[in-house]
């Protein structure tokens, strides 16, 4: 079912892409949400013309300065935010309207845009989940257009489509707590605070791996930490009921931060990072059983920049069939059996074999054995 929502265009003459198409449907969603709680609750005409225009100046703004700096378009949601909420807080301050409520209103447009924005995230195939069971595979349309080829018919857990759902969540809450008694700030608040513990969360299964990271942390989730304490500091100078809220989830995604950085120094989990995968991949091209593999020799033997080393053997059996044997363990430390049941699942969904090749342990510490039968070419 999902399947059948990863296209690059929305119509069948691919004049409309998709990303660009769901992209105008958040804004014009957005817009109207933002202009029926203006109406609903008798807000000054000022006021919402402000929060429906400032945005969307602000962020083609953002977009054109990335493109200028970079020398391509980039667009990148938090950076994105930001420079709306700045633009919106500029430009209500600069037409005598209160700059706090204004901002509660141009919090809830922005999480509307996002849930249209997240499906075209779907479809193109950006901002992707990692190898799973259950998801969505991309064609190799999605391949030739950019789309990692690794992950080509890969299944893949859909990331934009929980975040697509979370969004949604959040823009019924915003306007929920809009149309109630509430205090100025309280709609902004919240709903950084919750995006942010959410979006850490989900940067956890996002398998694209052209993103800046530090110390084992995406640029999202450090920016997810910073925010959540920025929203306390907030909540403490407007004097917002749910302080204790706000700090709790500060403190806990900080100790996420911690958890996740300690963690992702476990090989087992290491190698589940996208970089990883790639790694991977490139590896079994090398040996000549990936998809891409060339027509030169190929070596028995390769090597990942982690340090995995992988060495092949395939022998035919009695049918004619080819017997696919790969011997696993790691440069630095001895393999372990949980590590190697992640190499192995990773093998059988990026060899598309449907399952995890059968595993078993070598003589020697630290080794495995992956071994799988193929039909001969």
């Amino acid at each position: 079912m999902l399947d059948s929502c990863a296209r690059l265009h929305l119509d069948r003459r691919g004049r409309l892409g998709s990303y660009l198409g769901c992209g105008l449907v958040g804004v014009v969603l957005g817009a109207a949400v933002v202009v029926a709680l203006g109406v609903a609750r008798a807000l000054p005409a000022g006021l919402v013309a402000v929060a429906v225009a400032a945005p969307l100046v602000s962020f083609a703004l953002a977009v054109k300065l990335g493109r200028i700096l970079v020398g391509y378009e980039r667009i990148v949601l938090y950076e994105c935010l930001a420079a709306m909420l700045g633009g919106s807080a500029l430009a209500l301050w600069l037409a005598g309207q209160p700059v706090v409520q204004g901002l509660d209103l141009v919090m809830v447009g922005v999480a509307t845009a996002l849930v249209a924005g997240r499906i075209g995230c779907l479809r193109v195939g950006c901002c992707h989940g990692r190898p799973c069971r259950w998801g969505i595979a991309y064609p190799p349309g999605h391949g030739r257009a950019g789309f990692p080829v690794h992950y080509v018919r890969v299944r893949l857990f859909p990331i934009p489509l929980v975040e697509s759902a979370v969004a949604a969540g959040l823009a019924v809450l915003g306007a929920a707590t809009l149309v109630a008694p509430h205090v100025p700030g309280e709609v902004l608040a919240t709903t950084a605070a919750l995006y942010g513990l959410a979006r850490f969360l989900l940067e956890l299964a996002r398998g694209d791996e052209d993103r800046p990271s530090w110390l084992g942390l995406s640029e999202a989730q450090w920016i997810a930490v910073i925010s959540a304490w920025l929203v306390v500091l907030a909540a403490r100078a407007w004097s917002l009921d749910r302080g204790p809220l706000y700090l709790g989830i500060a403190a806990a995604l900080v100790a996420a931060a911690v958890a996740v950085a300690l963690a992702r120094r476990i090989p087992a989990l290491a190698l589940r990072e996208p970089r990883r995968v790639r790694e991977l991949h490139d590896a079994l091209v090398a040996l000549g059983s990936g998809r891409a593999a060339s027509s030169s020799p190929v070596p028995t033997v390769a090597e990942t920049p982690y340090g995995l080393r992988l060495s092949r053997s395939e022998p035919a059996d009695q049918r004619g069939d080819r017997v696919v044997h790969l011997a696993l363990s790691l440069a630095s430390e001895p393999l372990g059996a949980r590590a190697a049941r992640c190499v192995a699942g990773q093998v059988g969904c990026l060899l598309h074999l449907g399952a995890a090749p059968e595993l078993s342990r070598g003589l020697a510490p630290g080794v495995f054995h992956l071994r799988w039968t193929t039909s001969p070419d």
